[in-house]
């Protein structure tokens, strides 16, 4: 698959009916001096960049619900604006898109498939209708919406809110 930024190699389904990219970097890492800014462009990569793994979460507290939904250690960073992307294996034609953030009262949760009662955020089963399914992480807490400017809606769900059309075409 293309985006803006460069090729990714991502993964079959055991059934080969679904293309799985995880991990795939929507803007630039928010930390150090981009810690309070609106989300930039992520930079671009040379070659072909594995997208088999689930990004980080955004820091949160690991009491419940978080710890109820879950289990176990997660990766947490503030470079955390990753996405994950499920796609028909050989798509005929532009096929719909469902883009989902996660639920959590911006304090919990991630776009990556989780362990527990919730792992059914896996796109697999509409992927394999013919649907194009697009989870994301995003920041949680105070770095959610402190970008130093107001604005209505978080600087990194707008980031990526903005970018599924350029990628679309990104290699067409």
């Amino acid at each position: 698959m293309c985006v803006a930024q460069g090729r990714l190699e991502g993964a079959l389904s055991a059934d080969g009916a679904v293309r799985v990219f995880k991990g795939v970097p929507y803007a630039a890492p928010p930390i150090g001096p981009l810690r309070w800014r609106t989300p930039r462009p992520p930079a671009f990569w040379e070659g072909v960049r594995p997208a088999t793994v689930y990004g980080p979460v955004a820091p949160q507290p690991r009491v419940p619900p978080s710890s109820l939904y879950f289990p176990g250690e997660r990766a947490q960073s503030e470079d955390c604006l990753y996405l994950n992307v499920w796609s028909p294996a050989e798509p005929e034609e532009p096929r719909p898109v469902i883009v989902w953030f996660h639920i959590g009262t911006f304090l919990y949760g991630s776009g990556s498939a989780g362990a527990g009662p919730f792992s059914d955020y896996d796109g697999q089963a509409l992927a394999r209708a013919g649907t194009v399914v697009v989870t994301v992480n995003h920041r949680l807490g105070t770095a959610a919406g402190c970008s130093g400017r107001p604005r209505t809606a978080s600087g990194s769900t707008t980031s990526c809110r903005t970018s599924p059309r350029r990628n679309a075409a990104a290699c067409a």
